[in-house]
């Protein structure tokens, strides 16, 4: 009768063992997804301003392409119109 009441005894201790193993494990678990989703997400955010920061850059460089074609296309300007007006002095005298 004793050696019964100790096998249930120990058979009841390893359920509750085996229950609160299998509850760790799956609490482990959610864990885990949990931190793998929070990191999917900054990952996620990280690259959207990445990508607006390349925007950003990318229109900045054709509005400063753009400025420097205009300046270059005034200079040329600038320039063809000294070479005239020396043209035009050389031929007077």
């Amino acid at each position: 009768m004793k050696e019964e009441k100790r096998d249930l005894h120990e058979k009841t201790d390893r359920n509750t063992l085996y229950r609160f193993c299998s509850v760790s494990g799956l609490l482990l678990s959610i864990a885990c997804c949990i931190a793998l989703i929070q990191v999917q997400l900054r990952m996620q955010k990280q690259q959207q301003l990445i990508s607006h920061t390349t925007t950003v850059c990318e229109q900045m460089e054709t509005e400063i392409l753009r400025k420097i074609q205009h300046n270059f296309k005034q200079w040329g300007d600038m320039t063809n119109e000294n070479k005239q007006e020396r043209k035009g002095k050389l031929t007077f005298l």
